[in-house]
């Protein structure tokens, strides 16, 4: 285990009782300052819209109206020189000054100003108007007390706003005076009219973005699935649309209720899918439905086989009549387990249904071909050898119900027919490890570093095509040409490639780092689109035609909304430990970075099976937290897939060792290297199994100031056995050993064990509704370090499971991460107090 060293903890304890001395009288002043509210900041200049007829006042609608125009005007951010239509009067938004805004009776006007806090900051906002007033920050409605003198108290977390002011004269004309903002810390509140501004939680969980993509088969129409924040800001509101792919029209759209398992025919004539519990037949270009099936809840994929349908069907199993569950196997945890898939054929004319697999067996279905030849897969528990299951690949020729088995495998991710025969993708320990690429010493790859196999279903011979392609492969599209494009994880990029005839493999242009939804028409010369984002630019739609031509961008949903986001540099952070590893890495700098300034680190790392991607946004945002003044160090620590196979094997029955070492090591260097942070004032965090490599990391070192691991493993036997994958997880994680003959890695390697050691502040985050590692991961930390009365926070978020995805809470959540850096690195607490206030 590894600590301060002596000499270390006698300059600390030389540097604490000096500090003491000079700190015990300031105390007091400090706990003064903290309440002392600072001078006041006048406003001078504002953006203004008018003034306009007042249509609004006096009106039974006056509150719906007004809400629909904020809601118009806040839909993006305000700047000089925009236009809008207010009451019939095309107008633009024009920088004045705050004196000169006035309005005659009967008129209102549109004011805006932006404010920009330093810091957690409670201020009033307070300003003259002769008339009624509302206010709007960003989308959130903030009460006004007073007339004519107008005041609002403001609560301000470290991000950009922008305050929108509508002011309605009356019977007579006003003139808007004395806007001003005071409180505690305004000091550091900037007030401005200019266009840039920094990113914000609302803007990056709120944009739009893409789900899902799909081509017709003859690449005319592009299928988009979108979802966006609905309008009454509380839900999600979805659109899929059909448009013609070269023209842009749209052919046919959804809102809300959203078309499932949709299926194109071969002529790009006709779809099918669900809604609302039916099977639909529908033509797209007259729009023509026909519903195939009255009751198809559990229709779970949709394929045209020339003029038929073929579906794969749930049938759930029937429950107890009382509150007694028997488990008969490990995986009835879940709670769909012993639901069974069947195939049938169905003819949409008459909703006729023929069944194909025995309702006996669960078949998955993997790929249908023209021909009608059928791929499923079969998966039945083996606890035998690891990852305790086993998948059974049966091809079916569905016009004479003749079939057979292709192969028997632990560890296959998909199937797919090229031309006569069958592309696989699976772990490199599959097909007798033929295609494994390990180091001397390794004795496993790690099975979810994905390699693509070639199978002969005529004599099951098998080719391994990605054994020296060090990428791990991710989604995989083949046509019905046979063409295959797959993206594969590179490093922190998600690429995109396309294979050939003969097997090679060439990378495309993405134009992006991360590649997200893949789809391909089915011409010999196919129409690809696919979905790109980067460490500062959202997920665009992109479209090309495979033939070595610049890709064009097809749609990008964010629009104009992140045009005048100023975000900080983003540059790459390599590393070499001393046993030569070479450790990916990437700084976020803050905005307006200054480099003789000192600032505060949160070092970012996953440490599992896939590496931290460079696309913008997601569930941990680090543009997010530079953008609140902190340098963010990610770092791609061993046993992540991506960097060929003998880095992933890594992480096979070490968890954390290795990875731990790598972050400490790169962590020191990072710190000996960059000035520009303060090594004092260092926080890690990590969520999942990166949240247990934080709880892990606080056993081992106290180097770090505080911590915070979100959805973390404490007990890895806990997690093993009671997690809803863990023994499944463990089964290439922790490779062969298990509690009983390798009772050191399970108890070494748990947090728990070494809650002793812990000195660190954790906070520990979780939802309360996760199965995937259950809330009592965390419980167990927080009790060992409770009951020895260490530093340690726990917080659940009621209702969420793995990720944190309601809208409200999603906010909360971010804040809450923020805050607790705020406080333990920025030695600022308000805000943390503000959320969650000591109990009284």
């Amino acid at each position: 285990m590894m600590a301060a060293s002596p000499r270390r903890q006698a300059a600390m304890l030389r540097i604490l009782a000096l500090a003491w001395l000079v700190w015990l009288p300031a105390l007091t002043l400090f706990a003064q300052d903290s309440d002392t509210e600072t001078p006041a900041i006048s406003v001078d200049k504002v953006l203004v819209l008018g003034p306009f007829d007042d249509v609004i006042h006096n009106q039974k609608q006056a509150d719906w109206l007004t809400d629909n125009l904020f809601q118009t005007i806040s839909n993006g951010w305000v700047r000089g020189g925009d236009q809008a239509t207010i009451a019939g009067k095309k107008l633009s938004w024009q920088e004045k000054a705050v004196t000169s805004v006035s309005a005659d009776a009967g008129q209102a006007v549109l004011v805006a100003v932006n404010l920009d806090p330093s810091r957690f900051t409670k201020a009033s906002l307070a300003f003259q108007w002769d008339g009624s007033a509302q206010l709007r920050l960003g989308r959130n409605k903030i009460a006004l007390a007073g007339a004519p003198n107008h005041s609002a108290s403001l609560q301000l977390i470290n991000q950009s706003y922008q305050a929108l002011l509508l002011l309605q004269a009356g019977d007579k004309a006003a003139t808007l005076a004395e806007l001003k903002l005071e409180g505690t810390h305004v000091a550091g509140l900037r007030a401005h009219t200019q266009a840039k501004h920094r990113l914000n939680g609302e803007l990056l969980y709120g944009a739009n973005g893409v789900e899902g993509l799909d081509l017709s088969p003859d690449g005319r129409y592009i299928v988009i699935s979108q979802r966006a924040r609905a309008r009454d800001e509380k839900d999600w509101q979805r659109v899929t649309e059909i448009r013609s792919l070269g023209s842009g029209m749209v052919k046919r759209a959804w809102e809300n209720a959203q078309p499932g398992n949709l299926a194109w025919k071969s002529d790009a004539k006709h779809i099918a899918y669900t809604m609302d519990n039916q099977l639909i037949h529908e033509e797209v270009e007259s729009g023509r439905r026909h519903v195939v099936l009255e009751n198809a809840e559990n229709v779970s994929a949709i394929r045209w086989v020339g003029d038929r349908l073929l579906l794969q069907v749930g049938i759930k199993q029937g429950k107890r009549g009382d509150n007694a569950k028997l488990y008969q196997g490990l995986n009835d945890r879940w709670s769909y387990f012993r639901n069974i898939n069947q195939l049938l054929w169905c003819d949409p004319a008459s909703g006729w249904l023929t069944p194909i697999t025995d309702a006996a067996t669960s078949a998955d279905l993997a790929d249908v071909d023209a021909k009608g030849r059928i791929l499923y897969t079969t998966t039945t528990p083996d606890h035998a050898a690891p990852p305790h299951f086993s998948i059974t690949l049966t091809l079916l020729d569905g016009n004479n119900g003749q079939s057979e088995v292709l192969t028997e495998q632990r560890s296959l991710n998909g199937a797919w027919f090229r031309g006569d025969k069958v592309l696989i993708k699976a772990g490199p320990n599959t097909f007798d490890a033929i295609g494994r690429n390990i180091a001397e010493g390794q004795t496993a790859a790690n099975d979810y570093d994905n390699q693509l196999f070639l199978m002969n279903p005529a004599d099951k011979q098998v080719q391994a095509l990605t054994k020296d392609f060090d990428p791990a492969v991710n989604d995989v599209v083949v046509n019905r040409n046979g063409r295959v494009v797959f993206s594969a994880y590179e490093g922190d990029r998600i690429e995109l490639f396309q294979m050939d005839a003969g097997n090679a493999i060439k990378k495309l242009d993405n134009m992006g780092d991360v590649t997200g939804n893949i789809a391909m028409s089915d011409q010999s010369k196919p129409v690809l689109v696919w979905t790109s984002s980067a460490v500062q630019t959202q997920a665009k739609v992109f479209v090309g035609g495979l033939d070595g031509r610049k890709p064009a961008e097809y749609w990008d949903p964010a629009g104009d909304r992140y045009d005048d986001v100023q975000f900080g540099e983003v540059r790459d952070w390599d590393f070499k430990t001393e046993d030569g590893t070479e450790i990916d890495g990437r700084i976020y700098l803050p905005n307006n970075f200054e480099a003789g300034k000192k600032y505060p680190l949160i070092v970012y790392y996953y440490g599992g099976v896939v590496p931290v991607t460079r696309g913008l946004g997601g569930r941990y945002p680090k543009n997010h937290y530079a953008a609140q003044g902190y340098v963010v160090y990610v770092l791609q620590p061993s046993g992540t897939v991506g960097y060929g196979q003998a880095f992933s094997a890594r992480h096979l029955n070490a968890w954390g060792l290795q990875t731990a070492d790598d972050i400490i090591a790169c962590s020191k260097a990072f710190l000996d290297a960059h000035d520009f942070v303060d090594r004092e004032r260092v926080g890690i965090m990590g969520a999942s199994y990166g949240g247990f490599m934080t709880m892990y990391l606080t056993t081992r070192t106290d180097m770090f100031r505080t911590a915070i691991a979100h959805a973390g493993i404490s007990n890895l036997t806990e997690y093993w056995g009671f997690g809803w994958w863990g023994y499944l997880y463990n089964g290439v994680a922790g490779r062969g050993s298990f509690p009983w003959n390798n009772p050191e890695l399970y108890t070494e390697q748990s947090p728990v064990y070494a809650a002793d050691k812990v000195n660190t502040p954790l906070l520990l985050l979780h939802g309360d509704r996760d199965i995937n590692v259950p809330p009592s991961q965390s419980h167990v930390m927080y009790t060992a370090l409770k009951i020895q009365d260490k530093p340690v926070e726990l917080i659940e978020f009621a209702g969420e499971g793995h990720h944190i995805l309601g809208w409200e809470n999603r906010m909360l959540w971010w804040n809450t991460i923020l805050a607790w850096f705020d406080k333990d690195l920025k030695d600022q607490p308000e805000w943390w107090q503000q959320i969650y206030p000591e109990p009284k």
